[in-house]
């Protein structure tokens, strides 16, 4: 993390302006705003004090929080969440920062914060979500990106929030996000803030171990539902990738996200391929669905014990009255038994393009043995399925 310990740097505190929060049974969403009176100076690690107590001032819950960062002279609207011990209303919740009120960090800034567009509420039977773009300023990439939704009702006071996270943001590029999002009233205006985590502004220890991925294919298509494919490679011909992520972001004509899915690939051996694929659908559906774009991520290279790739054979697609599905063989090639491996179907049209597909968790593979697997998929129309299989996790020495 980059910045110098605060205290002595003659900085003002931040100050908690307003802050709300949802129940959700054990479960707190709080959402603050929180200013920082220093124009030049972002607030790293603010921490947060947060009592919960009930109708009769018994605690149902304590809580220390840390802000990863306040941007510099302005507003940052920041959510999180804890739970109460007892399934009991919260009837007050206070919100500190711990005198004296300096952050742990603070880092001289006067650079441009993350800005985000095409903010919007989405309203569905299965929940609400905030969905939008976030835009990267910067000529480099960045990691573990914290958003944040703040919900205001007509008065300009906190009825709501939620957060999320994006695996990363592409140099100068911009990822769209889709966050759950809950509310006591209906809310009549949206906040956002996109900030590091504190993970991500830490890094690597050694930067030469992380790496990109080469995206191979990308493509979606829409059956029943909408699906996403994408195939990706390690282009380190003797380092296994871990970690790897990618970002899939369905959007409608106008360019408004309507849906996002994000995840990581399994354990990509060298100079090798893999797959990930599944549904995209948000609270409005997929009838909108105008296209799809996929990011895949930098992933961390390891010396790993040397291993043959496992193997998907006789990928057979088939429609049914529960939904489609792939058919497949998974083989173990290694030594010993395997567990959890993650089976990615990928569906291909006509002429060859990626139209969606799915996948499953393979719980056990004996050794030279292969195992029946079943992958409900999502997209269309389909000519053909292949599949892709990898560790979720490396085991094994």
């Amino acid at each position: 993390m980059d910045g110098q310990p605060a205290r002595g740097m003659g900085i003002q505190p931040p100050r908690i302006l307003q802050h709300g929060f949802v129940q959700q049974a054990i479960q707190v969403v709080f959402a603050v705003v929180i200013e920082n009176p220093n124009p030049a100076v972002a607030l790293d690690a603010v921490q947060l004090r947060m009592v919960a107590r009930d109708a009769d001032g018994a605690i149902l819950a304590a809580y220390e929080h840390d802000v990863p960062r306040v941007a510099p002279g302005g507003l940052t609207y920041y959510c999180g969440e804890f739970y109460v011990r007892i399934n009991r209303p919260v009837a007050r919740l206070t919100v500190q920062v711990p005198s004296p009120g300096l952050p742990r960090r603070a880092t001289p800034a006067d650079h441009t914060p993350f800005t985000t567009s095409l903010v919007r509420l989405l309203r569905g039977d299965a929940g609400s979500q905030v969905t939008g773009l976030v835009h990267n300023p910067f000529t480099r990439p960045f990691e573990a990106m914290l958003v944040c939704v703040v919900l205001f009702d007509e008065a300009e006071q906190i009825v709501g929030g939620g957060f999320g996270y994006l695996p990363g943001l592409a140099p100068a590029g911009a990822s769209a996000f889709a966050v759950m999002v809950y509310a006591t009233a209906r809310p009549s205006r949206v906040a956002v803030t996109a900030m590091e985590t504190i993970s991500g502004m830490l890094g690597p220890s050694d930067a030469s171990q992380i790496a990109t991925l080469t995206l191979l294919e990308q493509g979606w298509g829409r059956g029943r539902q909408a699906g996403f494919g994408v195939i990706v490679a390690n282009p380190d011909e003797r380092r296994t990738m871990l970690a790897a992520s990618y970002l899939a972001a369905a959007f409608d004509a106008g360019g408004g996200v309507l849906a996002v899915r994000t995840g990581q690939f399994s354990a990509i051996l060298p100079h090798s391929r893999a797959a990930a694929a599944g549904v995209l659908s948000g609270p409005v559906g997929d009838a909108a669905v105008a296209h799809v774009t996929v990011q895949a991520f930098a992933g961390m290279l390891v010396d790993a014990p040397r291993r043959r790739p496992f193997s998907v054979t006789s990928a057979a697609y088939h429609e049914s009255p529960f939904g489609p599905r792939v058919t497949c063989r998974l083989a173990n090639a290694y030594d010993d038994p395997a567990s959890g491996i993650g089976v990615v179907a990928i569906l291909r049209d006509q002429a060859g393009a990626i139209v969606g597909g799915g996948m499953e968790r393979a719980a056990f593979a004996p050794v030279g043995r292969t195992v029946p697997i079943e992958v409900d998929v999502a997209g269309g129309p389909v000519d053909r399925a292949e599949g892709y299989a990898g560790e979720l996790v490396i085991t094994g020495a």
